[in-house]
């Protein structure tokens, strides 16, 4: 859905590289998209939480290529994204249901309503 709307291709990036895809159109990276998806509908919180450090890998590669990235989420009712350049709001939190450390942290609070839909479902 991401690649039809943004006339695209995604080639997926090795884990040490922390965002989910580069984007590829014409034979060059245009941009960059991290991938969540959620099992719930977009309306059903006000807003959405991502690590803090997937936010700063995201920034930084976004500025050192200067090329955009872009949170991109899958809810059960549409696809939307937001660009990483959006200021976010920290805070203490994630989950602890799967027992790994790696879950639970400093986060960034997205409003949802800075989603933009790319694709109903």
């Amino acid at each position: 859905a991401i690649c039809r709307a943004w006339n695209c291709k995604a080639a997926k990036l090795p884990t040490h590289q922390r965002l989910d895809f580069a984007l590829i159109r014409n034979g060059e990276i245009c941009a960059f998209a991290e991938i969540k998806c959620r099992t719930f509908e977009m309306g059903r919180y006000k807003d959405t939480m991502l690590h803090f450090d997937k936010i700063m890998a995201a920034r930084t590669l976004s500025q050192n290529t200067r090329l955009p990235a872009f949170l991109v989420v899958r809810w059960t009712d549409c696809i939307a994204s937001v660009d990483f350049k959006l200021d976010f709001k920290p805070t203490m939190g994630g989950r602890r249901d799967r027992g790994l450390e790696r879950d639970f942290g400093l986060m960034g609070i997205i409003p949802t309503s800075a989603f933009n839909i790319i694709e109903r479902l």
